[in-house]
């Protein structure tokens, strides 16, 4: 039965909650008096958490078999407290004061306990009690008859009332009230007693309407947008033909970055519904900036463009605001900005970074992100706005190795489009690789390779030479032209390295370097140590470093 009256509030455009089954009890023993006691419970409403963030709480006290129930103490308490700090409290059923004597919701509407008790009225009609009550879904006088329910109504208590008035009374039973309202706080709370409620709210009518009348009254009529306006108050629309409707932003509004959601109700009669709830949404984007280095490219330490297609696994690009000192920070462990800097969200992803080659040539080195706007202090119009670019060399500064940092621009944005930055070339010079860092395994410190060795990628893989290469000294090897006191089986080369005019042969059971001239395939000669020092030399004497074609000149290289 419930799910009427929630498609009817529905249909005004409310979010309604619906907590069935809320009313528990159960028997327990107890000792002292050797007696089984009732204990009654409420499941949800005992909770003032859960009732404080509702504009309107709508209370059936039906109880099991619409036999009625009492207020729970938590469950009293949490409706005092939700109607003192401004809530609207609406409690029904079919007597909801007399059966049982419910003194706690007597309290709670402002009536004494001589309203609680049962009185049978026999008409169906109610009276309003002043003109415009259910306005605007029906037109009531002063005085004017709506149909209700008949039957069992709480007693006769007019002279009942502590703090609140009629809005409708029963015809031909003037002292019994059929909707009671009460003011119960200084901060708008109100309470509403509903009497004699079996099936008022079961179906469309002049009851209905004079429930969903208080509703928009209280929660719609008075809380229109500053920053709507409805330009048109009437259109006319039928199943063939459409309408209208003009809205208009408030121009002396100004609204900050964000989402706005408001509803306008076009009342009619419409399947019954007579309202149609229309839901607008404003949408108010932050101002953006374009940061972009087409006319050039950004390099790691070896001059190797930074790669990335756009996607997940590309280099990234943070967009930094330099704070009002405009001078770039170093980034924390995490990437994260220190000082007084500032890095934007990038527009459309919600990221605090733009990827390389999105939008542009892959492994190029080039990125070109919009980013928002939107950080404490920025002002449109305002002046001296400093910008720099840092880019990682990987998709996160957790997989870095390195960072570098452009340029700082300064910028003054004005509304229209988004303001470009080109932010040029710049290289990956600051290295965050730790001491023991070693992405591929080689037994070579990153942090090593990229002050040393830039030239080199410490995350190349450990593969073999190309096929062309190894083979072409392993042919080299097995030629005349190598010397004749060379033996594979002797010498076991582990590893090879080629340049341009050398081939360096790392023999592992002779422990020595064999260097060849690539060119002429003619053995220049062994690296190793000196003929008088032999294999007990300190490796690490330089002086003593000497050419010798003596085996065992190294205990290693063993490759």
């Amino acid at each position: 039965d419930s799910a009427f009256l929630v498609s009817r509030l529905e249909g005004m455009g409310f979010d309604v909650d619906y907590y069935p089954s809320n009313y528990i009890y159960t028997a327990y023993f107890y000792g002292p008096s050797e007696r089984a006691e009732i204990i009654h419970a409420a499941r949800y409403t005992w909770d003032d958490a859960l009732l404080f963030p509702y504009d309107a709480v709508i209370a059936v006290l039906s109880g099991v078999n619409g036999s009625g129930r009492l207020l729970a103490p938590l469950e009293q308490k949490a409706f005092a407290d939700y109607i003192e700090r401004g809530g609207r409290a609406i409690f029904s059923g079919t007597t909801p004061l007399a059966r049982p004597d419910n003194v706690e919701l007597a309290d709670l509407v402002g009536l004494s306990t001589n309203a609680c008790e049962v009185t049978p009225v026999a008409t169906i009609a109610a009276l309003a009690a002043e003109a415009g009550l259910g306005a605007p879904f029906v037109t009531l006088g002063a005085g004017d008859a709506f149909a209700v329910d008949s039957g069992d109504y709480d007693a006769s208590f007019r002279e009942s009332f502590l703090s609140g008035a009629s809005a409708a009374t029963m015809d031909g039973e003037a002292a019994v009230s059929k909707v009671y309202l009460s003011e119960r706080s200084d901060l708008g709370g109100q309470a509403m007693l509903w009497n004699g409620n079996a099936t008022d709210w079961r179906r469309d009518g002049a009851a209905l309407d004079v429930l969903r009348g208080y509703l928009y009254g209280e929660l719609v009529a008075d809380s229109a947008p500053s920053w709507l306006t409805v330009s048109s108050e009437s259109l006319s629309l039928s199943r063939t033909s459409n309408g209208s409707l003009s809205l208009t932003l408030n121009p002396e509004r100004s609204l900050g970055v964000g989402t706005y959601e408001s509803t306008v109700l076009l009342m009619a009669s419409v399947d019954g519904a007579q309202c149609v709830p229309v839901t607008v949404i404003l949408t108010v984007d932050p101002p953006t900036v374009r940061a972009h280095n087409l006319s050039g490219a950004v390099t790691d330490a070896g001059g190797r463009p930074l790669v990335g297609d756009g996607g997940t696994d590309s280099c990234i690009v943070q967009l930094i605001y330099a704070g009002p000192d405009g001078v770039p920070n170093p980034p924390a462990a995490d990437g994260a900005a220190t000082g007084d800097d500032i890095i934007l969200v990038a527009s459309g992803t919600g990221l605090g970074f733009g990827r390389f080659g999105e939008g542009v040539l892959a492994d190029s080195g080039k990125f070109d992100a919009l980013f928002n706007l939107a950080f404490d202090g920025f002002e449109i119009g305002a002046e001296g706005f400093g910008f720099y670019a840092r880019a990682w060399d990987a998709s996160s500064p957790a997989a870095a190795l390195a960072y570098g940092d452009s340029r700082v621009i300064e910028v003054t944005y004005e509304t229209g489009l988004p303001v470009p930055m080109d932010f040029g070339s710049w290289s990956l010079t600051s290295s965050v690789a730790g001491p023991l860092s070693d992405a591929n395994g080689d037994g070579i410190p990153d942090a090593w390779i990229l002050e040393y060795r830039p030239d080199l990628d410490p995350r190349a893989p450990i593969e073999p030479l190309d096929t062309e290469v190894v083979n072409g000294v392993d042919d080299f090897i097995q030629t005349a032209a190598a010397p004749s006191n060379y033996s594979n089986a002797d010498g076991n080369p582990a590893r090879v390295f080629v340049t341009d005019k050398f081939v360096y042969v790392l023999e592992q059971y002779t422990h020595r370097i064999a260097v060849y001239n690539r060119s002429t395939r003619a053995l220049l000669f062994y690296y190793g140590a000196t003929a008088q020092n032999g294999a007990g030399m300190k490796y690490t004497d330089a002086s003593k470093w000497a050419f010798s074609n003596a085996n065992g000149g190294f205990k290693q290289p063993f490759g």
